[in-house]
């Protein structure tokens, strides 16, 4: 199974060879062998007990000189035809920009848990999210899984590491005043009344940006939650929602569906003042040429509308939170709150909106405190 050799250096240091079998080729039969060159004999030792431990295991690692990049590409390539194209930009968008910079040139059989958990400490301190640090725990792990089975690493080293722990970010939704004096000034915007059925649906950006006019039902004043605007490589395509984020039908306000149907008479009389210039996507907020909305442009007229109105500043996606806590506090039922928001489940919202609930829990108590303890109550 194994044997020890000793060498000398041409200045007579000695060095010892560990040399071991492994088993057969498969295709020839031939007998195989590995050595490893060590600078102690006790070293040599552990170092043959650990191999034939592995052997005994039928753990055989070959000497490979793969990088943790090249791990990484190699996975993201096998992945390539079993995900969704947006998905997979993703994943390379994050890898490329987190992990490859920090971890690429690593040696795959020299990657620690140290390395892994440095790596997550220097992004923390960089200020990258939880979110982001999660999911690049995640794809290591996951394409360090593929090399355990590839025989190429002996173990996962990114499993020891804990994954990062997400902090649920402490919202500070607008109240329904802040809401009102927005919403007051958002006739001004130049992208029609996306901003109206942003707060009055919470809906998400890509969601609106992906809205049709064939999901809008002016009969029954809904909407339709058909697919989403997504960009893949730095171009915004439209798309199927992620199965996480269910298509869906949204009652709206009468007071938006008739704003959305004034719209559509304006972008009707732009489609004829544009002429054979207009491109035809049938989508229900689009550019002066009728083409996708650029998000940049999109947050530049939020960032415009909310200077205007004078309440505080927030993310395009905070209306989506603004409209959850507004219906949270009307007392809203949050099975159908979960739905309307395309949650995947009443967890998830229960678990986003956990500021919004504890405002509940304090009406709830001084109910049960009059109910219980009023002085019409202790005089019965």
């Amino acid at each position: 199974m194994g044997s020890i050799v000793t060498r000398k250096l041409k200045d007579g240091t000695p060095r010892y060879v560990a040399i071991y079998d492994i088993p057969p080729d498969p295709a020839t039969g031939q007998r195989r062998q590995r050595k490893q060159v060590c600078r102690t004999k006790t070293e040599a030792k552990k170092f043959l007990e650990t191999k034939q431990r592995e052997l005994a295991q039928g753990i055989v690692i070959e000497s490979s000189n793969m990088t943790v990049g090249e791990l990484l590409r190699d996975w993201l390539q096998s992945h390539g035809h079993d995900i969704r194209p947006t998905t997979l930009a993703d994943y390379e968008h994050r890898i490329n920009l987190h992990i490859i910079p920090a971890l690429g040139t690593v040696p795959l059989q020299k990657l620690t848990p140290a390395h892994v958990q440095q790596f997550i400490d220097s992004k923390r301190k960089a200020g990258v999210g939880t979110r982001t640090l999660q999911l690049c725990h995640l794809h290591l792990s996951q394409a360090l899984k593929r090399a355990v089975s590839l025989d190429l690493v002996p173990r996962n080293v990114a499993e020891v590491v804990k994954r990062p722990t997400h902090r649920i970010r402490d919202m500070k939704a607008w109240d329904v005043d802040e809401a009102r004096t927005f919403l007051s000034v958002a006739h001004r915007s130049t992208r029609g009344p996306i901003w109206l059925l942003a707060l009055a649906t919470g809906m998400r950006r890509g969601e609106l940006l992906g809205l049709r006019w064939q999901d809008v039902d002016f009969e029954n004043n809904t909407v339709r939650v058909q697919q989403s605007a997504v960009v893949v490589r730095g171009v915004t395509v439209l798309a199927k929602p992620k199965t996480s984020h269910p298509l869906r039908t949204i009652p709206v306000p009468s007071a938006v569906m008739a704003a959305l149907r004034q719209h559509k008479a304006h972008q009707n009389e732009r489609r004829l003042a544009v002429g054979s210039r207009w491109v035809d996507t049938g989508l229900v907020f689009t550019s002066d040429i009728g083409t996708v909305i650029d998000g940049n442009g999109l947050k530049n007229d939020f960032n415009a509308l909310v200077a205007l109105a004078g309440v505080r500043r927030c993310r395009i996606h905070d209306l989506r939170h603004a409209h959850a806590s507004l219906m949270i506090a009307d007392g809203v039922h949050i099975k159908a709150l979960s739905e309307r928001l395309g949650h995947r489940d009443v967890a998830t919202t229960l678990n986003t909106y956990t500021h919004a609930f504890k405002e509940q829990h304090q009406e709830i108590a001084d109910k049960v405190g009059a109910l219980l303890f009023s002085p019409q109550q202790a005089a019965t």
